[in-house]
């Protein structure tokens, strides 16, 4: 009696965890609506790891007549957005503002490591962009300006030596240099035409 009485105990016990499980889960980003499981605080300030509180299975969408990520609700979506791929992986983890992607904005591989870190101000790319590859070696380093590049961007080495340097204003390439073994090429270009 005793026995039975304990395998009835497990199992409730054992599907109780896996109801738990199963609406707790992440969902998967779906590139088609735009939808994500959202994990944050109302509110949100700061950095991810400072505020990186699970509210539950919340859902964001793209809303195309005001340009700006809404909740299932339809207000703007303040706080962080996680990205999932069809392995249940974490894709990609978004910071946003007032239904538009603000502060820092991250892409992952399959194996966990980042791939790409950009920053974004009222949803336009803004700031440092640095990519890495599947060891965590930086491979490209840059900067945007108003979702246009700008400035000094290099592509490394794994070792971390220049490979390319790229000198853009506003977007429009002005310069390359190549350097791959010993010393460097400088070409112009002429952006007048």
């Amino acid at each position: 009696m005793k026995t039975r009485l304990f395998l009835w105990i497990l199992f409730l016990l054992s599907l109780a965890l896996s109801v738990y499980a199963f609406f707790l889960k992440p969902q998967k980003f779906d590139y088609r609506t735009m939808a994500a499981e959202i994990v944050a605080q109302p509110g949100y300030k700061g950095t991810m790891a400072d505020n990186f509180i699970q509210k539950g299975n919340h859902r964001i969408s793209f809303d195309k007549a005001s340009q700006r990520y809404t909740t299932l609700d339809g207000r703007p979506y303040t706080g962080i957005a996680l990205y999932y791929n069809k392995l249940k992986k974490l894709k990609a983890m978004v910071e946003f503002s007032e239904g538009l992607p603000q502060g820092r904005a991250a892409v992952y591989y399959n194996n966990g490591k980042v791939k790409e870190v950009s920053f974004y101000a009222k949803g336009v790319k803004e700031g440092v962009y640095i990519r890495f590859n599947r060891y965590g070696q930086r491979v490209v380093e840059g900067f945007f300006r108003n979702g246009r590049m700008d400035g000094e961007w290099r592509l490394l080495f794994p070792d971390g030596s220049v490979r390319y340097k790229a000198t853009y204003a506003n977007g429009v390439l002005m310069e390359e240099w190549y350097g791959q073994f010993a010393g460097f090429a400088s070409i112009p270009w002429d952006n007048e035409e």
